[in-house]
């Protein structure tokens, strides 16, 4: 159901990208280019498989305080300043912070280290977050690189910018391979990355100047899959400068799609909520999207739910888990349709987050807060403090809710974690749901069901 990172799911990313997309978000000149931590799910349970290179903060501390701007660099090109870098990167913070006064010889004096360092730097901000103060110094040392006339230099600036870019910006990548003519699939590449509506004509602009065949064939290919690619990246179409909420922004606001594996048939949910196999029902359960237009599925859902309690004594209905699962695709449903719930299916969801069983802790929040009233609303965050593994679920459910106080509710539960990594992760989810959700609930977000 829900694209926030779980146990048993894989991360939002995990849905089939583009090769554009891939080269995005791990390479190491545009590794976390993807945006929030929302697309990356929780640091700490990351699947190793997808991890980049984990750098040795100490070995980067040493070359960082060396004259050899070669081996500075050759380590930068290795990792990519994502939180699981998180020591790392502390480590690029604070020569960037000391660049100015080191001596002349210094490798943090150097074009080409300066902006790996800010492109490390730029690639642990949200996305969508505000500007700050000391963004700027970061922003304009990338801009610089994109007018080196160093190859390297100007990727590194290119793929770094790409997470900030405004429309000036888009036409200084564009500008690039007319005066270095092998780029031009590389800035094809980091335009891919920007949330931007006219990056996708400037992708067209490069491919109309680039001769050499080879890169016009990887331009066509990105250009082709750009959608897909924009959205992986941007998270929703409302994220897209230029663009404004769509029916797929809807759908994946109130019923993200997790790209789970096949589509299930209605016949096939039918035929295992009739069966005695709970372990078979709450995967499946969890792998259905509740979609208003999937009307089949939800008819068996719901013909299910009403009967929960008519079944024989090892039915599938009667397991708590598997109770729960059908509360949770019927409140997504309803929201979805703007209908409002049969209270016993909130009743169910509430008895899931209040309960002692962790398992049932996820689908009890997710499905709750589609159709959260403003106590339930506390609910949910009491139970981020009871359980703090749960506590950045809670975060990506409340801030894709139209419940009144959901998202003022999210930043309570940012601000009282401790961990940094957490915060870091809950503020991506926060920044790249708040156009969504002004335009799907208004500005005040209640969309006013309850």
């Amino acid at each position: 159901m829900r694209r926030f990172y779980r146990p048993e799911n894989m991360p939002f990313n995990a849905m089939v990208l583009s090769i554009a997309a891939l080269s995005i978000v791990w390479s190491p000149l545009g590794q976390a280019a993807a945006g929030s931590l929302a697309a990356l799910g929780p640091p700490d349970v990351a699947s190793p498989d997808t991890r980049p290179h984990i750098q040795d903060p100490q070995e980067l501390e040493h070359a960082l305080h060396s004259t050899d701007a070669k081996v500075a660099a050759h380590l930068f090109w290795q990792f990519g300043c994502a939180p699981w870098n998180e020591e790392s990167t502390a480590v690029v913070k604070r020569a960037w912070d000391r660049r100015d006064s080191a001596p002349p010889d210094s490798v943090t004096c150097d074009p080409m280290v300066r902006v790996l360092m800010a492109k490390c730097l730029v690639e642990r901000w949200s996305r969508f977050k505000p500007e700050e103060p000391g963004d700027a110094p970061i922003i304009a040392e990338m801009r610089r690189a994109i007018l080196s006339d160093n190859p390297e230099v100007v990727s590194a600036g290119a793929y770094g910018l790409a997470r900030v870019a405004t429309a000036e910006d888009v036409q200084a990548i564009v500008a690039v391979p007319t005066r270095i003519p092998e780029l031009g699939a590389t800035m094809a590449s980091a335009l891919t990355g920007v949330c931007r509506t006219d990056a996708e004509d400037g992708i067209a602009k490069i491919r109309n100047v680039v001769t050499d065949v080879r890169q016009r064939d990887s331009i066509d290919g990105m250009a082709d899959s750009i959608n897909a690619t924009r959205r992986a990246v941007c998270g929703f179409d409302a994220n897209v400068v230029g663009s404004s909420v769509s029916a797929a922004d809807i759908e994946d606001f109130w019923v993200p799609n997790q790209g789970a594996g096949a589509p299930i048939s209605a016949q096939e949910v039918e035929g295992m909520l009739r069966s005695s196999d709970k372990t078979l029902a709450r995967k499946m359960l969890r792998q259905i999207r509740c979609l208003p237009s999937e009307s089949a599925t939800i008819d068996v859902v719901r013909g299910a739910w009403l009967a929960r309690d008519l079944g024989p004594a090892d039915s599938v209905t009667r397991d708590t888990s598997v109770r729960v699962n059908l509360a949770a695709c019927l409140a997504e449903a309803g929201a979805a349709s703007r209908v409002a719930a049969d209270p016993a299916i909130a009743a169910e969801l509430r008895k899931a987050i209040t309960g002692k069983d962790a398992s049932n802790l996820a689908a009890g929040m997710e499905g709750l807060s589609r159709v959260a009233t403003k106590a339930d609303v506390q609910l949910i965050v009491d139970m981020a403090r009871r359980w703090p593994p749960f506590a950045a679920f809670a975060v990506g459910d409340l801030s894709t809710s139209c419940a009144e106080g959901a998202a003022k509710a999210a930043v309570t539960i940012r601000n009282f974690t401790t961990s940094a990594r957490g915060r870091d992760w809950m503020d991506g989810e926060i920044y790249v749901t708040e156009r969504v959700r002004e335009g799907i609930c208004g500005e005040d977000g209640n969309h006013g069901m309850h």
